[in-house]
């Protein structure tokens, strides 16, 4: 006899894992002549966060001549550039994700978030350079279970 999350007949049970908590299969077999076992078993739901592949890909709007720029890594820039980032993301569950936020900070503004999600599973924003010094720009990603990602940051030098 199968009780907890288990559910079946015999000496095979299934037990669905639904959530990011611990669940409990307990099984009890009877011989017919008074024996009894007992048995137990644990199995815990668990999630990780969404990233953003590191193989994203910068580029200028406004004819600014840069270089592709992947994070980590940097890339340089004039200033008056309107930038876009592209990534696709990767999530090991596939249950599904959204962009959070994105996090800009320095000598940039902007982060407006046009893309993000589509049968690409990609994410573009865009942001400006402003005056020289350095722009840090990191896309925030959300799963259906509510574990949140933040991509590495791009950094680009404004020249």
């Amino acid at each position: 006899e199968w009780a907890g999350c288990a559910s079946g007949t015999g000496s095979q049970a299934t037990c669905v894992v639904d959530a990011i908590r611990s669940f409990e299969a307990t099984v009890t077999v009877r011989d017919g002549r008074g024996g009894l076992v007992l048995a137990r078993g644990e199995a815990r739901g668990s999630n990780e966060a969404p990233a953003l592949e590191a193989a994203g890909s910068c580029h200028s709007y406004t004819g600014c001549a840069a270089p592709a720029c992947a994070p980590p890594l940097a890339a340089q820039a004039s200033a008056g550039c309107t930038w876009a980032l592209n990534g696709v993301r990767q999530d090991a569950e596939g249950d599904g994700w959204s962009c959070a936020g994105v996090s800009v900070s320095g000598q940039c503004q902007g982060g407006g978030v046009y893309e993000c999600g589509g049968a690409a599973d990609a994410v573009s924003l865009d942001f400006r350079t402003l005056e020289r010094g350095t722009c840090t720009v990191a896309v925030v990603l959300e799963d259906g279970w509510g574990a949140r990602g933040t991509t590495r940051p791009v950094v680009v030098e404004v020249r």
